[in-house]
């Protein structure tokens, strides 16, 4: 590929371009190609999923009938997906076919190019500075690359296999209370609680009325810990948000004004959910121990909740668990703006295996931890 990044290749490709997948991802996706002049053909999916319906007034096509109408396409990965067979089945259509997979923001619509990183160089290059270990600097270097040109091979390259509970960077063994921002139906506080068994209270925020329904459920029946659901939107002050309320549960609740402009379209049921600060929350249960790991996956609100919980972080110095990717500026923003905020903390980012570059993380804890363990060893 000469171009230097993946939509600029796709205005001189001479192949029919062809959707693998359907949803928000395809919607932003095709805008993106209609804003650079590029036209797609189709759309297709696994088999299981057509039925003949249509997307955007084209038909959705087999991958077989697909292959059969446009045996050289050119394919784009449009979906997301962490299941190993749905994965195999992304990288069994790559070896018959030219295929990449566009890094589309899953909030905001700003997306990664050649161009949008050499305006950011500067903070790249801090970012680069601030990580700890050489595994961050070279995850670092593949996710760029896949960002700028969707290959599957420098996607792979970015992934990590733990060895070990938050890849033995983090030390849950200290860990007795923990915020857990985004706690869905306790999953994470599940596993938390598997890495810290000297853990006392969990606060567990969930904005979503089914999940919280569900946590409230498994918070009755936790035993190792007081679990404390809590539902409310983490935020930078306390108030309401609006909320979509017709995803039943499902993992992306997140504030409806995050959305991208072509999915809010969509949202048909909304309802206020109550925001609470980090800072506020602590301050109103002084008798609450404060946490010792704050873990952040709150759809696109992690630089709001950091920000609101500036006085706990630099009172606590809590080890941080940060997701990374969903706005696209999150990859250097929220590590810079930790930087600034906490001094001498070491950072890591690591990344389990998913498609497109999600579930990235940033590991975060204070340099004297890590240095009073390696004193005990």
């Amino acid at each position: 590929m000469q171009a230097p990044d993946l939509f600029s290749y796709l205005e001189q490709v001479n192949k029919p371009i062809l959707f693998y997948g359907m949803g928000d991802g395809a919607d932003k996706a095709l805008q993106i190609c209609r804003e650079h002049g590029i036209e797609v053909r189709g759309f297709f999916a696994s088999d299981a999923f057509v039925r003949g319906q249509t997307f955007h007034g084209l038909p959705v096509l087999t991958l077989s009938r697909a292959e059969e109408l446009y045996p050289d396409m050119l394919v784009l990965v449009t979906f997301a997906s962490s299941l190993p067979e749905v994965m195999d089945a992304i990288r069994n259509v790559g070896k018959k076919h030219e295929i990449y997979i566009p890094d589309i923001p899953v909030f905001g619509d700003t997306c990664w190019s050649a161009e949008y990183e050499r305006e950011h160089v500067p903070e790249i290059q801090k970012l680069r500075s601030l990580l700890y270990d050489e595994t961050s600097r070279t995850l670092l270097d593949s996710l760029l690359a896949f960002r700028r040109f969707g290959r599957l091979e420098d996607l792979d390259a970015t992934a990590s296999v733990p060895d070990a509970p938050f890849w033995g960077l983090l030390h849950p063994h200290t860990w007795r209370a923990i915020a857990d921002g985004g706690a869905w139906r306790g999953d994470t506080a599940s596993l938390l609680l598997d890495a810290a068994p000297g853990a006392s209270d969990l606060y567990c925020f969930e904005p979503d009325r089914h999940s919280f329904a569900r946590l409230e459920a498994y918070a009755a029946l936790e035993t190792r810990a007081r679990v404390h659901p809590i539902r409310a939107a983490l935020w930078k002050d306390r108030g309401e948000l609006v909320f979509d309320a017709g995803k039943g549960g499902s993992r992306n609740a997140c504030a409806v004004d995050m959305l991208h402009p072509l999915v809010r379209q969509r949202v048909r049921k909304t309802e206020s959910v109550p925001a609470v600060s980090l800072d506020s929350f602590f301050s109103e249960h002084p008798d609450l121990p404060l946490p010792d790991l704050i873990k952040l996956d709150v759809e696109g609100a992690e630089k709001e909740t950091l920000a609101g919980g500036a006085n706990i972080l630099k009172k606590a110095r809590p080890e941080l668990l940060i997701s990374l990717y969903h706005h696209t500026s999150d990859l250097f923003e929220i590590p810079l703006m930790l930087d600034a905020l906490l001094p001498r903390y070491l950072f890591h980012l690591r990344r389990s295996p998913y498609i497109p570059a999600w579930d990235l993380v940033l590991l975060a804890s204070p340099e004297e931890k890590t240095h009073d363990e390696n004193r005990k060893v």
